[in-house]
C-alpha cells in the first residue's frame, strides 16, 4: 500500500512539472513567433503594391528594389510557417483536424484581416495564419495537435466524427456498406483510411473571389478558380493552371467576349461539378505518377489578354452610349487569385510551384513565369514553369502579311499589357523601337526568363497554323487546312507539304535557339516537340501516348517528372506503374 501512494505522488509530482515546462515552451514560442512575425510584417509592408507596378529584376538577377520594396523575408519567419505544415514522413500520412471556427478573411481599407488579425500585406496574411497558436487556414485543413490551447480537436470528438461518418477506427457495418467496399481486404482498408484522411481528393471545387480591388472579369464579375487539394507527400506542392481560349483584340470584341464563359464568372458552374481533370491534373497515380497528389488549381480565363491586362476600365467613347464598361484587369486577376491562395488555402507553406497553361494560358505562362516565381520565392516555394501549345511564332501567312503580330499589338493597346505586365527587361528592350508588342511573344520573352521552363509544343499545331501561317481562328474553308487534316497529307499539293514542312522545321528551330540561348545565360530549359495534330497536350486524357524524338524511349510524363525531380527519380517513379 505504501508503495503504492509513493508511485502515485511521484505520478503527481512529474505530471506538474512537465505542465510547467509545457507551458514555459509555449509562452516562449509564442514570443519568438510574434517577433518572426513583426519582422516579416516590417519587410513586405508594401510588397503587394510594389510586386503589381512591376515584375523585373535589377542587374545582378536579384528581385529588383521596385518589385521587392525592401528585400526578402527572413528564414526564421519562412521556415516557422513552413514547420506548420509538414508533408507525410516515411509513407505516414497527415491526418485532418476539425475546422477552426473564426478564421475568416475580409478586406477592410486596403488591408486585409485574417482571423481576427489586420495585416496589411500577402506576406503579413501567411504569417498571420502561421503565428497563430497552430491554428490552420480558414478551410480547417491544418494537422491535428499542431497547437492552440486545447491541442486539437479532442479524442472523443474525433471518434464521434468517425463514428457520423462510418470510417475510422469506429467504422459501422452501415458505414462499410455506404462505401461500396470490402472492409476485409487490404486494398480495402487502405482505401477506407484514404478517404478519411484525404476527402477532398479527387474533388474540385470552384471558387469566386469576394467583390474586390484585386481583379475583375470583362463584365465587371469577380475572377474565379477551382482547385483540388493535394494530399501526402504533395500536401504543400502546387500546380497552377492558367486556362486557354483566345484573345480579345479590341474594345467591340472583348465587349461581346463578356457575355460568355470566357469573359464572365457569371456563367460558370460553382458547384465545381463535371469538371474533368486529367493529364497533370490527374490524380490517377498510373495516369501521373510524377504529380498526382499535388495541389491542383485552375485560374479561370475571363480577361481575354493572356492573364496580362492591365488597363482597367475601359468605358465606350460615345458618352451617351448604353453599353456598358470592360474591364481589363487580367493580370490583377492572377494576382487576386494567388492572393485568396495564401490568405485561406495555406499557399504560404508551398515548397513547389509549377505554373503552367495551355494556348493563350501558355502564353501567359512566358509572361508571368520569373514573376511569379519571384513572388513566391518570399514564401520559400521552388518555381518551375511548364508552356504548353503556347508557343505562338511571329511569322508572315501564306500571302506575306503579319496578321498574328498586328494583332498582337492590337492586344498590346487594348489590353494595356505595357503599363508592367511585361518582364521589365524584355519592355526596356523593346522600347526604344517601339516594339514592346514583341513581349508577348515566346520566341522573344523567354530570352529574359530566368525561372527553369520546359516548353511544350506540336511543330504542327492546327491552332498555331490557322493563326499564323493563315491569319484566321476559323480556318475550316481555307484550302491550306483541308490538305492538313487529310490522312498523311494525302490531299496536300507539293507546295501545301512545302509550307507545313517549313512550319515545322521553323518552330523546331526557333524553340531550340531559345533553350540554347537560357542554358548560356545558365537558365535550366528544355523542350518537348511533338509531331501531331493537335493543341494543348498537358491536360489531355492521351498525353501518355505523345512521344518525341527529343526524349528517345520515353512519353510526355516520364520527360516532365525527369524534368522537374532528375532522372533517377522520374525512373523509379514511371517505372512502379
Amino acid at each position: 500500500m505504501q508503495t503504492t501512494c509513493l508511485q502515485r505522488a511521484s505520478l503527481v509530482f512529474t505530471l506538474a512539472l512537465a505542465t510547467v515546462f509545457l507551458f514555459g515552451c509555449c509562452s516562449a514560442r509564442a514570443v519568438v513567433g510574434q517577433n518572426a512575425s513583426a519582422r516579416i510584417h516590417n519587410v513586405f509592408a508594401a510588397f503587394p503594391a510594389s510586386f503589381s507596378a512591376g515584375w523585373g529584376v535589377d542587374s545582378s538577377g536579384r528581385p529588383s528594389s521596385r518589385a521587392l520594396a525592401g528585400g526578402s523575408a527572413s528564414a526564421e519567419g519562412v521556415g516557422g510557417a513552413a514547420a506548420l505544415w509538414q508533408a507525410e514522413a516515411a509513407g505516414s500520412a497527415v491526418p485532418r483536424s476539425a475546422q477552426v471556427a473564426g478564421s475568416a478573411e475580409t478586406q477592410e481599407g486596403g488591408a486585409v484581416k485574417y482571423a481576427g488579425r489586420r495585416v496589411s500585406s500577402l506576406a503579413g496574411v501567411a504569417v498571420a495564419g502561421s503565428q497563430m497558436k497552430g491554428r490552420g487556414p480558414a478551410d480547417g485543413l491544418s494537422p491535428r495537435g499542431s497547437g492552440g490551447t486545447s491541442g486539437g480537436t479532442t479524442r472523443a470528438a474525433r471518434n464521434a466524427q468517425r463514428r457520423r461518418r462510418g470510417t475510422g477506427k469506429h467504422k459501422t457495418r452501415a458505414g462499410a456498406k455506404k462505401t461500396g467496399r470490402k472492409t476485409g481486404s487490404k486494398a480495402g482498408k487502405k482505401n477506407q483510411a484514404q478517404d478519411s484522411l484525404f476527402p477532398w481528393v479527387g474533388k474540385p471545387q470552384m471558387v469566386v473571389l469576394d467583390s474586390t480591388k484585386k481583379g475583375r472579369c470583362l463584365d465587371g464579375s469577380s475572377p474565379a478558380f477551382v482547385i483540388r487539394r493535394g494530399y501526402g507527400t504533395g500536401l504543400n506542392k502546387w500546380i497552377f493552371y492558367l486556362e486557354g481560349g483566345g484573345w480579345c483584340f479590341s474594345v467591340k470584341q472583348c465587349l461581346v467576349r463578356s457575355r460568355t464563359l470566357l469573359g464572365s464568372s457569371r456563367f460558370y458552374n460553382q458547384t465545381g461539378d463535371n469538371i474533368d481533370l486529367n493529364g497533370i491534373a490527374s490524380s490517377d497515380i498510373k495516369v501521373n505518377p510524377g504529380f498526382h497528389n499535388w495541389n491542383f488549381v485552375i485560374f479561370k480565363y475571363c480577361d481575354g489578354a493572356a492573364f496580362a491586362g492591365n488597363r482597367g476600365v475601359v468605358r465606350p467613347r460615345n458618352v451617351n452610349s448604353n453599353k456598358p464598361p470592360v474591364y481589363m484587369e487580367g493580370r490583377w486577376n492572377l494576382l487576386g487569385i494567388i492572393e485568396a491562395l495564401l490568405a485561406k488555402h495555406r499557399l504560404g507553406q508551398a515548397t513547389d510551384v509549377l505554373l503552367t497553361g495551355c494556348s493563350a494560358g501558355g502564353q501567359g505562362v512566358s509572361m508571368a513565369c520569373d514573376g511569379v516565381a519571384k513572388w513566391m520565392a518570399q514564401f520559400g516555394a521552388k518555381t518551375r514553369c511548364l508552356m504548353d501549345a503556347g508557343f505562338f511564332m511571329d511569322i508572315p501567312t501564306i500571302r506575306g502579311a503579319y496578321v498574328f503580330r498586328r494583332r498582337m499589338d492590337q492586344l498590346a493597346s487594348t489590353g494595356g499589357l505595357a503599363r508592367g505586365s511585361y518582364d521589365q527587361e524584355c519592355a526596356a528592350a523593346f522600347r526604344g523601337s517601339r516594339q514592346q508588342w514583341k513581349c508577348t511573344f515566346p520566341e522573344y520573352n523567354l530570352h529574359f526568363v530566368s525561372t527553369p521552363t520546359f516548353i511544350l509544343n506540336s511543330n504542327i499545331d492546327y491552332k498555331a497554323i490557322s493563326m499564323t501561317l493563315i491569319g484566321t481562328s476559323r480556318p475550316s474553308t481555307h484550302p491550306l487546312m483541308d490538305c492538313y487534316y487529310s490522312s498523311g497529307l494525302s490531299e496536300c499539293t507539293s507546295q501545301q507539304r512545302g509550307v507545313i514542312g517549313g512550319y515545322a522545321t521553323r518552330v523546331m528551330g526557333t524553340v531550340q535557339e531559345v533553350v540554347r540561348s537560357a542554358q548560356r545565360r545558365g537558365a535550366a530549359f528544355t523542350s518537348f516537340i511533338y509531331q501531331t495534330k493537335s493543341h494543348c497536350m498537358v491536360g489531355d486524357p492521351t498525353w501518355q501516348s505523345v512521344v518525341s524524338p527529343q526524349w528517345p524511349g520515353k512519353n510526355l510524363p516520364w520527360a516532365i517528372s525527369e524534368w522537374y525531380y532528375g532522372a533517377a527519380v522520374a525512373a523509379k517513379l514511371h517505372r512502379r506503374v
